[in-house]
């Protein structure tokens, strides 16, 4: 409607994910970095996450076009809840045939494909997208078939793409063993209001005839402020201050368009919610209704078939004279009482109450060595010397001085040397052979972030480069350096835990 008006070719802001119009942030270039890398190395599994509409389909797409033909790759948007149909979706994808559909036949010839691949000399790579809508029964099958694997080499990479609560199920310890199995990982943040400036001015430039539409900067702080940087909401916003500019007559965006393009979409988004909460009250209602509905027949029910229970138990009494009744009366009392007249009943009340003891006041008595010791009215616990062995005092001035000597011994001083344990020196004294790394990025100011952010959390990190296998520069963050791979995991597993981050053990200066 607004394309002849602004002179475009096409709708700059359409939601639809068209390359053409592809913008990379540093985030978004750090995420396609780490595919490069985990493709090319081989690596199983690799978890790509960040908010709805932040670009992680869009980064996956471009990588997935700019991978060679010696790379099989199968794209699963469809999420499920049932493991059969998982298998189906990523045979489907290779036009790999089963004898049938079980669960083991499909493994089997996804198994056999793999194979061919490897021998073939090509990889294989399955993206996943919404990831998190992935139930633990789904997850688990994504895991067996990750086992799939020479002795050597992974036959296949697994790529997950969710939003943030992806980690935290990995990190769950209910999916801990997919968890400790991703190797390489990156949350994609949303654009700073820098790159939102350059997003809008691409799309516009590309789908402009000529020079492009005008943006007021006020406008588009006040369509950063709304969309926080999230590429999905800056289309949204934008494509709505186009259609009241249109309306209006305007030849550029001004920070009034904008103000009243965010109003639009917050007040139709409030009238979503309680439209929302409309229907979850009808429901609730209707539930309600229901359940009243049931109780009443069923109460109805039970109640007829009581009357009638009660009906057909009438007992038919013969009318007898009231001279015949008197003279037959037996009297309640000795029909009740027995022939022997019991004892009566005792009630609590008529029991006695039992006499609480007094406690014992504590008795002082005088030791051979004239010192008082209170002995309280509980009874002691046997000494461990024989009632029939005696102790002299000067014996037990050598036991009481023997025992003080062990006591003394036991207890370090506090004045002992630091790292006087011997396991601990040669710990400190043996080579680094493991690092606990926290991040890898190519751009040296993201890896200068995350330390900041760790420093803020009390942790002591460090930037470490590193190139990899085809020469390109890393810039690793590690937290740790550690002799022995247990102490490296275990401080990994702590990281993790506390943090909710993720950690691997490296080598030391290696990948």
């Amino acid at each position: 409607m607004f394309l002849p008006y602004f002179n475009f070719k096409e709708n700059p802001f359409k939601l639809t994910i068209d390359l053409a119009y592809l913008y990379l942030g540093h985030h978004h270039e750090e995420a396609n970095a780490h595919l490069t890398y985990a493709v090319s190395e081989g690596e199983g599994f690799i978890v790509i996450t960040g908010e709805r509409g932040v670009g992680k389909t869009t980064v996956c797409r471009s990588f997935l076009e700019g991978l060679g033909k010696n790379v099989e790759t199968a794209y699963i948007d469809r999420s499920t809840s049932n493991p059969q149909k998982l298998l189906l979706y990523i045979n489907a994808e290779f036009k790999i045939r089963s004898k049938t559909a079980t669960i083991k036949d499909l493994a089997d010839a996804l198994n056999e494909f793999l194979m061919q691949k490897k021998i073939e000399g090509k990889k294989v790579a399955v993206f996943i997208d919404d990831a998190h809508r992935l139930n633990s029964d789904v997850l688990e099958q994504v895991r067996l078939i990750s086992n799939l694997e020479t002795t050597k080499d992974k036959l296949l990479q697994l790529v997950l793409i969710g939003e943030p609560k992806l980690s935290v199920m990995l990190n769950s310890n209910e999916l801990r063993q997919i968890g400790q199995r991703v190797s390489v990982g990156y949350r994609i943040d949303p654009f700073t209001y820098d790159e939102t400036v350059a997003y809008i001015q691409h799309r516009l430039t590309i789908a402009s005839k000529g020079p492009p539409l005008r943006f007021d900067p006020k406008a588009v702080r006040r369509i950063y402020k709304y969309s926080l940087g999230i590429p999905l909401y800056i289309n949204v916003a934008c494509d709505r201050a186009l259609e009241i500019a249109y309306r209006r007559k305007f030849n550029h965006i001004d920070s009034d368009i904008a103000k009243a393009t965010i109003r639009y979409l917050r007040e139709r988004a409030e009238t979503g919610k309680s439209k929302f909460r409309n229907r979850r009250l009808l429901g609730a209602i209707a539930a309600i209704s229901c359940l009243m509905f049931v109780t009443a027949i069923a109460a109805f029910y039970f109640r007829y078939n009581s009357d009638q229970n009660s009906s057909t138990g009438v007992i038919a009494v013969k009318k007898v004279p009231l001279a015949s009744v008197q003279s037959t009366e037996t009297p309640v009392r000795s029909v009740l009482s027995s022939p022997e007249s019991p004892e009566p009943l005792v009630t609590k009340e008529d029991l006695p109450l039992e006499p609480v003891q007094p406690d014992q006041p504590a008795v002082s008595a005088e030791t051979p060595d004239g010192s008082d010791v209170e002995h309280s009215s509980a009874p002691m616990m046997p000494h461990s010397v024989p009632a029939e062995t005696s102790v002299s005092s000067a014996d037990s001035t050598d036991l009481e001085q023997e025992s003080v000597a062990m006591m003394t011994h036991s207890v370090p001083a506090e004045t002992s040397a630091p790292f006087s344990d011997r396991s601990d020196v040669e710990q400190r004294s043996a080579p680094m052979i493991y690092s606990v790394q926290v991040g890898a990025f190519r751009r040296t100011e993201n890896a200068e972030d995350l330390i900041a952010q760790l420093a803020v959390k009390g942790y002591s990190a460090q930037i470490v480069k590193i190139p990899d296998s085809q020469d390109r520069l890393w810039f690793t963050v590690r937290i740790g350096d550690h002799p022995t791979l247990e102490s490296a995991e275990k401080q990994a597993g702590m990281f993790m835990e506390e943090e909710n981050m993720k950690a691997f053990v490296r080598p030391y200066n290696a990948f």
